[in-house]
């Protein structure tokens, strides 16, 4: 109804992200001789998406709140969708269940990354590329 795209839903690029703090839901303040600080965004308080966005939802949640959910959260979410849940059954397999769906990569620890790169060779293997280029 409103025109959006799968980008607009996505804080990687312009339309949907906060442009206060390009997606990243924080600021940085660089200090001298000291560590960088970081707050939460003024203008999103860290959602990292324009309000206009954040009221879009399905059933009854907006993509923030879609993306704060666990692993198991969401496959409980969207058992409906067999297409979802069945590219997060590989992250539960290697004990990622309690990763939440929008958590940065750079807050995993190694083996946390070892397991996510295991589950999505995992995923692939089970299912044949729709595409090829």
């Amino acid at each position: 109804m409103r025109g959006y795209t799968p980008s607009t839903f996505s804080f990687n690029v312009e339309g949907g992200r906060c442009e206060t703090c390009r997606g990243e839901g924080f600021e940085k303040i660089e200090m001298q001789f000291l560590s960088d600080v970081y707050t939460s965004c003024p203008e999103c308080h860290g959602s990292r998406y324009r309000e206009e966005i954040l009221e879009v939802t399905y059933r009854g949640k907006n993509i923030r709140q879609i993306l704060d959910l666990t692993v198991s959260e969401a496959i409980e979410f969207f058992k409906d969708l067999s297409e979802i849940k069945e590219g997060l059954y590989p992250l539960r397999a290697v004990g990622l269940e309690y990763v939440r769906l929008g958590q940065p990569l750079t807050t995993l620890s190694g083996g946390e990354s070892q397991r996510l790169k295991l589950a999505a060779h995992m995923a692939k293997a089970k299912r044949p590329e729709r595409f090829s280029f």
